[in-house]
């Protein structure tokens, strides 16, 4: 849920400054821009992967497939796009636009760590050691909507309208199963299926058992274990932050119109 749970609200023009009330934002409104960040985040998303993953232009690079990255990815466009087409359906059997209910946060702040890894690994730790990835084939727009485009869409989502009053301490450790469920994925993967890389069978270097050895690579999946869930805690923290601001803010307007 956003931070504006009444779906029914009266569309009558809230009463301004002069009347005692400061102006009101309508839940109609709300809805609609929350409706139009998700359709970006779904269209980032989907466009993002039609190239990375070659079916732009008529392909379909399977081993992309084994990528963090594209997994991601595919997680927040399938999310987004279920939560597009059940508000598109609430508001043809209500006959208006009006808020829809959002699933728990639980899950959205597991959707938001799952792409928000992305963006920080990506753009902290694997970049700047990266060559010019046009010229290995890699899509230049592509590469940007998965790793910098949609995280960043999907963390505003997060800020904006995630409901995190009711969130528990333990939530950000859930959160965390996903990464973790990428790393076994990623580690069976190696033993089963070769090399995915030109010299290693690990999609990221810090998981490549083969140079590194099996402690080391435990140290770094604990690092950043350790990492995301900092992220998750300042995530939560900046989320309820910025809710409890803009509810205080009517009520400063209201007082200082008196």
């Amino acid at each position: 849920m956003g931070p504006c749970t009444n779906a029914h609200a009266d569309d009558r023009p809230s009463r301004g400054p002069a009347s005692g009330y400061a102006p009101r934002v309508s839940p109609a409104s709300v809805s609609a821009v929350r409706f139009g960040l998700r359709a970006a985040i779904v269209a980032g998303a989907g466009l993002g992967l039609a190239l990375m993953l070659g079916v732009a232009s008529g392909g379909l690079a399977v081993s992309q497939l084994a990528f963090y990255t594209i997994q991601s990815n595919i997680l927040v466009f399938a999310c987004y796009l279920a939560i597009l087409i059940r508000t598109v359906f609430l508001w043809i059997s209500q006959r208006r636009i009006a808020l829809a209910g959002d699933p728990p946060a639980l899950a959205m702040g597991a959707v938001m760590l799952a792409i928000l890894v992305t963006g920080l690994v990506y753009n902290l730790i694997l970049a700047p050691g990266l060559p010019d990835l046009s010229a290995h084939g890699v899509d230049p727009l592509g590469n940007l909507l998965v790793h910098l485009v949609t995280p960043a869409l999907v963390f505003a989502d997060w800020l904006f309208f995630a409901d995190t009053e009711d969130l528990r301490w333990w939530a950000p450790f859930t959160w965390a199963a996903i990464p973790l469920a990428y790393v076994v994925f990623a580690m069976v993967r190696a033993e089963v299926g070769g090399p995915i890389l030109p010299d290693s069978r690990y999609p990221y270097f810090f998981l490549d058992v083969d140079r590194y050895g099996a402690p080391q690579v435990l140290l770094n999946v604990a690092g950043l274990v350790v990492f995301f869930l900092v992220i998750a805690y300042l995530a939560i923290g900046l989320g309820r932050g910025l809710h409890r601001l803009t509810r205080s803010l009517p009520q400063r307007a209201s007082s200082s119109s008196r």
